[in-house]
């Protein structure tokens, strides 16, 4: 196995993307780990103050969700079986949560509820967790028969809909965790 990046390669490969023109795309070296990225202005004006990399995970992130009450608060999911959620405007990771019941599970899914008061993580065991924004576990899903790739709230956010690898998808009372 190839050993992580050191942070003097991610500031190289930032200045490699700030010395690019500006109307021109940048690819940037595989092993870069950046995690999210988010862009202030029009296309084809970045600079380096434009560029917020979020940078805490142990491993690969497999999922990333924005905050839909127009907070700068961006959800990832990692195979280090960590959700956590960021402030953006600052890069500052504000929760930290680790899945209760699937503490060596990749986070395979996210999606915020509908008033981005409540958050769900999909996990490559079957389980859906539910977390309060402070971080607290409300409610586990667990009927799935392997891992769940799908996973999104109604627009109420009084359901949720999980499918699986099992090819079942399952539609859940968000309130009460079970299924209907």
């Amino acid at each position: 196995p190839s050993k992580p990046p050191s942070k003097s390669s991610n500031s190289s490969a930032l200045q490699k993307i700030n010395s690019e023109p500006r109307d021109t795309t940048t690819e940037l070296p595989d092993d870069e780990p950046l995690i999210a990225v988010h862009l202030r202005g029009r296309r084809g004006d970045m600079t380096d103050n434009h560029i917020t990399v979020l940078e805490e995970h142990a491993e690969e992130i497999f999922a990333s969700v924005w905050s839909p009450d127009g907070s700068m608060r961006v959800a990832t999911g990692s195979s280090d079986s960590t959700t956590r959620v960021w402030d953006v405007t600052n890069a500052t990771c504000l929760v930290m949560k680790r899945g209760k019941d699937a503490p060596h599970q990749s986070v395979t899914a996210l999606d915020w509820a509908p008033d981005g008061k409540s958050l769900a993580a999909a996990y490559y065991d079957g389980k859906t967790c539910i977390f309060s924004v402070d971080g607290t576990l409300q409610t586990t899903l667990a009927r799935h028969q392997g891992p769940i790739f799908g996973l999104k709230w109604n627009r109420l956010g009084t359901y949720i809909v999980t499918g699986g690898v099992d090819k079942s998808a399952i539609v859940w009372d968000a309130r009460t965790g079970e299924m209907k």
